[in-house]
């Protein structure tokens, strides 16, 4: 669908948005999919069908079925903000203050990182400032380089 253009693929996709729970108890989904999909303008039988049987799709529908299996999918949309699965649509401002919350410990975790590497080479500094004439100074790639 996709190579159809973006507006043909996001109309498509809110069409089975929309009818997800008909598709999915139906006795036969790609049938199902196919009478609900066909009347967009556009998407004829065949179109729809080619698509259905291309390799490319094919792979495409199967690394997102993996994947949807393999991190407990089993709702539309689901949102993940790091390991933080959220099945259904969140508020906006609910979404946007976890990805807010997310963003801040990434930078403390950063911070730790940075930290602790700073305080690795201020104890390197120190011991190779007593066997090493010179010892240590500052540089632009961090805040404390020994010389060697």
């Amino acid at each position: 669908m996709r190579r159809q253009g973006d507006s043909f693929f996001w109309e498509f996709a809110g069409t089975v948005f929309e009818n997800q729970k008909e598709i999915f108890q139906a006795n036969d989904p790609v049938t199902e999919l196919e009478s609900v999909a066909t009347p967009i303008p556009g998407l004829s039988k065949t179109d729809f069908w080619d698509c259905r049987a291309s390799k490319s799709s094919e792979r495409r529908l199967t690394a997102d079925e993996e994947f949807s299996l393999d991190n407990g999918i089993r709702a539309t949309p689901t949102i993940f903000v790091n390991d933080l699965r959220i099945e259904g649509l969140p508020r906006s401002q609910d979404l946007l203050r976890l990805i807010d919350e997310a963003a801040r410990q990434q930078k403390a975790d950063a911070g730790f990182l940075n930290d602790t590497v700073a305080e690795q080479r201020r104890e390197n500094c120190a011991n190779t400032s007593r066997a090493i004439k010179g010892g240590c100074r500052s540089n632009k790639r961090g805040p404390l380089t020994s010389i060697r």
